[in-house]
């Protein structure tokens, strides 16, 4: 299998990733709030990363303007933009938010065309477009009316929500815009990971001194809480979050969050088993044509 083609398969192993890491934390965002359970779920990604950095390596270390370069990928994609993510997620459930979130594939390819000049082919351009589409369909029309779900209440103001998961999508966008030529350059992903997360974990600690309540938690985590944060960090961020930028380095950066926004379909089969009821056809509809748009950009 080529490089580039192995960028794309990481890109797709992200996206499971993330829908297995956000599946995992959606309950527990909701009882102890967002930016408190993203707190402490980075400083132990940040702990796990450090113990893995010494003995993995996929590539180089980074030189000074390539640490700056992802310190402002690490607070704009992952401080600003998971920070966003997961109180939009606490607010929407996973539903509502995987539609919002898919925004910034498209995002993500008009930031690489206009800012780091990346052209897509036809073939590539039109498998984006649909894989999109695809993503939007099965999200859209993925609840069976037949059935009630505490996942899709709505907490707090839906147009709040609707907001933070929007600047979510831009802020990941903007993230992999600065990892890109990073990742590119042959930077080890685990490294470029543990960078990107440590200025991450600066900013949530910082913000402890501001005087809201919602920054410091609503309750305490308890054993089962600690596991749930360790679980969640590791799938989603010490596996998916490098995986991400591994695939960066391979692969256009508007081709690998088109694939790695594939969250929602790829969590389909896991909402199936866990509600024991299919999710509705217009669902499976969606996500064949995803996988359609993503065979095309395989090609």
């Amino acid at each position: 299998m080529t490089a580039d083609k192995i960028a794309l398969v990481a890109a797709l192993a992200a996206a499971l990733c993330w829908a297995l890491g956000g599946m995992i934390a959606v309950n527990a965002t909701r009882r102890v709030g967002a930016i408190a359970f993203n707190r402490w779920r980075m400083v132990g990604v940040l702990g796990m990363l450090a113990v893995a950095c010494p003995w993995i390596s996929f590539g180089s270390y980074p030189n000074l303007e390539q640490v700056v370069l992802l310190c402002l990928s690490g607070v704009i994609g992952v401080f600003f933009g998971d920070t966003l993510l997961f109180t939009a997620l606490s607010r929407l459930g996973p539903r509502r938010l995987s539609m919002l979130f898919a925004g910034h594939a498209p995002l993500t390819a008009l930031l690489g065309f206009f800012v780091l000049s990346e052209v897509l082919s036809w073939t590539q351009a039109g498998g984006v477009a649909l894989t999109f589409a695809g993503i939007l369909v099965a999200v859209f029309y993925g609840k069976r009316a037949d059935k009630i779900d505490r996942w899709e209440e709505v907490r707090g103001n839906l147009m709040a929500g609707v907001g933070m998961g929007l600047l979510a999508a831009l802020g990941h966008a903007v993230g992999a815009l600065f990892a890109r030529p990073v990742m590119e350059a042959g930077v080890d992903p685990i490294m470029a990971t543990l960078i990107r997360v440590g200025v991450s974990v600066v900013g949530y600690f910082l913000l402890l001194f501001l005087p809201y309540r919602e920054v410091r938690g609503k309750e305490s985590f308890g054993w089962e809480g600690v596991s749930v944060v360790l679980l969640s960090g590791f799938v989603g961020m010490v596996m998916g979050a490098s995986l991400y930028v591994y695939a960066l380095g391979g692969a256009e950066a508007g081709i690998v969050a088109t694939l790695a926004s594939m969250t929602p379909v790829l969590v389909l089969p896991f909402l199936w088993i866990r509600n024991g009821y299919p999710p509705a056809p217009p669902a499976w509809l969606g996500a064949a044509m995803a996988v359609a748009g993503a065979a095309m950009i395989f090609a």
